[in-house]
């Protein structure tokens, strides 16, 4: 009651945000929204269909099923069903980084078909047609903290949290301490380990190719406060 269908704002988190990320570049969503949230979930990229396909293929081998009796998944208990989809998507995911392929999400999701979804979300670029729908995209701080699954990281020193990031970094940890430092003055050591690196580069970049289009406005955000539950061991995670 009292909506305003003109001045519709779509908002998701986690996968709600790379579902905001692929309504963005739906063609049958156009027009349908005029504003959107992405929280903690920018999706650049989608499924392919060649890896749909082979998902699909494997599940059906999975339940020993001929594809003349494809009509039989109908009946099959949902138990038996996501228990052959997972052991499908495990094998294809393998093939997959063989292949070298790597996406945000693997499996069950949107995927790149040519007709409901054109191309990637926003790879290489953003799409054109939500170029005049403001974007707010932002993160939480820390998401998925490794201090929070791993209590000796709690306490960490600055050299051990060094030595971990030299692990990652190798010769070019020295140039990430400098930009660290000027980023998150006063930071405490286990902050090297848990400001995140999975979710936040994505979002930097949705913005950028959103922004590149140089159409309507797009706001970024870092969520940074932390709980006290638990003796804060959360810090200001994932769903925050």
């Amino acid at each position: 009651m009292g909506g305003d269908a003109q001045n519709v704002t779509i908002f998701g988190q986690s996968g709600g945000g790379g579902k905001v990320s692929t309504l963005l570049a739906t063609p049958a969503a156009q027009g349908l929204f005029h504003k959107a949230i992405v929280q903690s979930g920018s999706m650049l990229r989608s499924m392919e269909s060649k890896y749909s396909r082979r998902i699909g293929t494997a599940v059906v081998e999975e339940l020993g099923l001929h594809p003349s009796r494809i009509d039989e998944l109908q009946k099959i208990p949902y138990e038996q069903l996501l228990a052959a989809g997972e052991k499908a998507v495990a094998r294809v995911k393998a093939e997959a980084e063989k292949e070298g392929n790597s996406t945000f999400i693997f499996g069950w999701g949107p995927t790149v078909d040519g007709d409901v979804l054109p191309a990637h979300p926003f790879d290489p670029k953003a799409p054109a047609q939500s170029k005049d729908i403001p974007l707010l995209i932002g993160t939480t701080l820390h998401e998925f903290t490794m201090s929070t699954y791993v209590p000796d990281f709690r306490n960490i020193t600055r050299d051990n949290a060094v030595g971990f990031l030299k692990q990652r970094y190798g010769d070019r940890t020295e140039e990430f301490l400098q930009v660290f430092e000027k980023a998150y003055p006063g930071y405490q050591p286990k902050d090297l380990i848990d400001v995140d690196f999975v979710f936040r580069p994505g979002a930097v970049e949705q913005a950028r190719l959103q922004v590149a289009q140089q159409g309507a406005p797009v706001y970024m955000y870092i969520f940074a406060w932390e709980s006290p539950v638990m003796d804060g061991i959360l810090r200001s995670t994932h769903c925050m």
